[in-house]
């Protein structure tokens, strides 16, 4: 008579890869279920403006962008997963230069390390935030200084052409 049952070697290999389909699943959907951890350049200040602390927040990447999260002050209060390319281009709006390039200031780590910064965006407590133009491969956003949505553009041109039209429309 033939056994027809599943011997120990057989059983422990089930384990072993339902173990691993587990542990592979499981980490996977830790890392995507939190919401507020998944942030992208459009969403960015909605989320930035959602936490509770309304002190001075500040989104900080840096490791060449493979390292984003969101600071109070110099303590850090969550990682976020990284979502800046370190090549996109970043600029100030100046009426009379047009736009000229972003230069960050260093992070400062508790051992005082010095970190190159490749993204900043911070939320001030008065409710005023970063004002730049982001250029990337897709897309251009301008993030505005005082209670403004992102805009989307199609090239640094237009966001400037934007901004001027603005401003004759505010001095009339």
């Amino acid at each position: 008579m033939k056994n027809r049952g599943f011997t120990l070697i057989e059983l422990m290999l089930v384990v072993l890869i339902i173990g691993l389909v587990y542990g592979l699943a499981s980490n996977n959907m830790k890392r995507f279920s939190d919401k507020s951890e998944m942030v992208d350049l459009m969403s960015l200040p909605g989320f930035v403006a959602s936490q509770q602390d309304h002190d001075h927040l500040s989104v900080i990447c840096i490791d060449r962008c493979k390292e984003c999260a969101l600071y109070r002050g110099e303590k850090m209060l969550k990682e976020l997963i990284p979502f800046v390319d370190e090549k996109a281009e970043y600029f100030h709006f100046d009426r009379h230069l047009l736009t000229r390039e972003v230069q960050w200031l260093p992070l400062f780590r508790e051992n005082g390390v010095e970190e190159p910064v490749c993204f900043r965006y911070d939320l001030y407590s008065d409710g005023s935030s970063s004002e730049m133009i982001i250029k990337t491969k897709e897309m251009v956003l301008d993030y505005p200084g005082y209670f403004g949505t992102v805009g989307r553009y199609t090239s640094v041109e237009e966001v400037v052409d934007a901004k001027q039209a603005l401003i004759e429309e505010v001095l009339q």
